[in-house]
C-alpha cells in the first residue's frame, strides 16, 4: 500500500510540473524506497541510525545537485544579486545526519524540507509538488514517533531514548546526553539570534538599487537571515520534541526563528521582499 501511495504522488508531481522538472519527485521516490522498510518490533538503535543516514545521503545528494545548478546559473549572470537558495539547507541537513544519527534528525529533515519548498510555492505554486512535499514531511514525523522507544542492539547497546532499565533494586545510572542533546539546545537559539540580527536586511535590500554593491551585500545577508531562521526553527523544534534540556533554550530559539520567518513570509506575500 505504501509503495502504491508513493507511486501515485510521484506521478501526480511529474504530471503537474513543467516538462523536464519531474526529476525531483522521481529522485525522492528512489530515496524513499531505500530509506523505508518495516523494522522489527521493537526497532533497534541500529535500524534508527541506518534510516537517519539513508535520508542524509538523499538530502545531501539533492542539495549538492541543486546548489551546483544554482552556482552555474549565478556564474552566467555575474552582475545579478547573490541570494543563497533554500536548497543549500538540504545539503546542510544531509551532513548533519552523519554527525547526529539520532531520532531528532527526522524532525530537522521534515521541517527543512517543508521550508525549502516555500520560495518555489510562493513564486509558482505546483499542487503536485506541494502534495509530495507534505506527504514526505508527514512520513518523516511518523518515523520520529516510531523510534520513540528502541530496543538494545545485538551487542546490548541502546540509545538515550530507550526506557530506563533496572537491575535488582538498583536503577542503572542515566546515560550521558547524546551529541544532539548537547548541541541542539544552544544551536537553535544561536541561529535564531543570527536571523533576528539580520532582519533589517529584509527591508533594506529591496529599497536600494539592485545592482549597487551595497544592495548586493544586503540581498546576500537577507538570504543568510532566512536560511539561518529556517535551520534555527528546525533544530529548536527537534530539540523541543525530543525533550532535550534545557527546554527554555529550545523555546527561545523557536520563538526567534519563527518571528523572522513570519516577517519574511509577510514581506514576500506583500511583495516588499522575498
Amino acid at each position: 500500500m505504501a509503495n502504491i501511495l508513493w507511486s501515485f504522488v510521484a506521478a501526480l508531481s511529474a504530471a503537474t510540473e513543467p516538462r523536464g522538472s519531474g526529476w525531483h519527485g522521481q529522485v525522492l521516490m528512489v530515496g524513499l524506497a531505500w530509506a523505508t522498510f518495516r523494522p522489527d518490533r521493537p526497532p533497534t538503535s541500529h535500524q534508527m541510525q541506518r534510516q537517519v543516514r539513508a535520508w542524509a545521503v538523499l538530502f545531501l545528494a539533492l542539495g549538492v545537485f541543486e546548489v551546483a545548478a544554482w552556482a552555474v546559473a549565478a556564474a552566467r549572470s555575474p552582475d545579478a544579486p547573490l541570494s543563497l537558495p533554500a536548497s543549500l539547507l538540504l545539503a546542510v541537513i544531509g551532513a548533519m545526519g552523519f554527525l547526529f544519527p539520532e531520532r531528532a534528525m527526522f524532525i530537522v529533515y521534515g521541517a527543512i524540507y517543508a521550508w525549502a519548498g516555500v520560495p518555489d510555492a510562493l513564486a509558482a505554486p505546483k499542487p503536485g509538488a506541494i502534495i509530495l512535499r507534505l506527504v514526505i514531511c508527514v512520513f518523516l514525523i511518523a518515523q520520529f514517533s516510531s523510534f520513540r522507544r528502541v530496543a538494545p542492539d545485538d551487542d546490548g547497546r541502546q540509545t538515550e531514548m530507550a526506557a530506563p532499565q533496572f537491575l535488582s533494586s538498583e536503577r542503572i545510572a542515566p546515560p550521558l546526553p547524546s551529541r544532539a542533546a548537547r548541541v541542539f539546545p544552544w544551536l537553535g537559539p544561536a541561529l535564531g539570534a543570527v536571523s533576528l540580527a539580520l532582519t533589517p536586511t529584509l527591508l533594506l535590500a529591496p529599497v536600494l538599487p539592485v545592482f549597487e554593491a551595497g544592495s548586493k551585500l544586503l540581498i546576500f545577508l537577507s538570504s543568510v537571515a532566512v536560511l539561518a531562521g529556517m535551520l534555527g526553527f528546525a533544530v529548536s523544534l527537534a530539540a523541543l520534541l525530543a525533550q532535550f534540556e534545557p527546554r527554555s533554550r529550545s523555546i527561545s530559539g523557536l520563538i526567534a526563528s519563527s518571528a523572522l520567518l513570519a516577517f519574511w513570509l509577510m514581506t514576500s506575500l506583500v511583495g516588499v521582499g522575498g
